[in-house]
């Protein structure tokens, strides 16, 4: 409620208070007594019940207006977090929702690459394993003749026969996520 000195509006316990009578107290002639008198010109002086009652009825209004304004509260909040509120919360859960998507398409973009230079290293590597198994080959084409024995030359034939036969691999025995030692010594023992 705004105060307008015009219509008075927010000045109404203010006016109940300048229309209680105004006293003015004498001494009397004889010095013995104090008379009380109504005057509004001269007197400074209410009568203080008449006071307490438009206090009173501004404290009531004080009161009805404070227990509006927390209903008024109360509203705004239970609005606040059934619209706005929740709207500003899922706006959160969004915006971190779409932080982690872009992590994720960052990474999964970084392990494409990697995974694509990865089969391009495998690639060129299995190419120049062949090119070099041919090589030996071919290599070893040039001499023939076995059973010659002795020097620098049938030392590398060996060498080179070594290097080209096939790998044997041991099947693994362990439990992925254990060291596998005791697994793998009873696999051997036959048990």
């Amino acid at each position: 409620m705004m105060r307008d000195i015009k219509t008075r509006e927010g000045f109404e316990f203010w006016d109940k208070l300048n229309t209680l009578p105004r006293y003015a107290f004498l001494l009397s002639p004889s010095g013995n007594s104090v008379q009380k008198f109504e005057d509004k010109a001269l007197g400074n002086w209410i009568d203080v019940h008449e006071a307490q009652k438009v206090v009173d009825q501004a404290q009531d209004r004080i009161g009805e207006l404070q227990e509006d304004l927390e209903r008024q509260k109360r509203y705004v909040e239970i609005n606040g977090n059934s619209a706005h509120g929740k709207h500003m919360e899922g706006q959160r859960y969004r915006d971190e929702r779409d932080a982690l998507q872009l992590r994720l398409n960052a990474a999964d973009q970084a392990l494409d690459e990697a995974d694509d230079g990865f089969s391009l290293l495998s690639l060129e590597a299995g190419r120049r394993m062949d090119l070099l198994e041919g090589l030996l080959r071919g290599w070893l084409d040039l001499f023939p003749k076995q059973g010659v024995t002795g020097g620098p030359i049938t030392t590398q034939k060996e060498r080179t026969v070594a290097a080209l036969k096939p790998l044997s691999i041991e099947p693994d025995h362990q439990i992925p996520g254990t060291s596998g030692m005791r697994l793998n010594m009873l696999a051997n023992q036959g048990e």
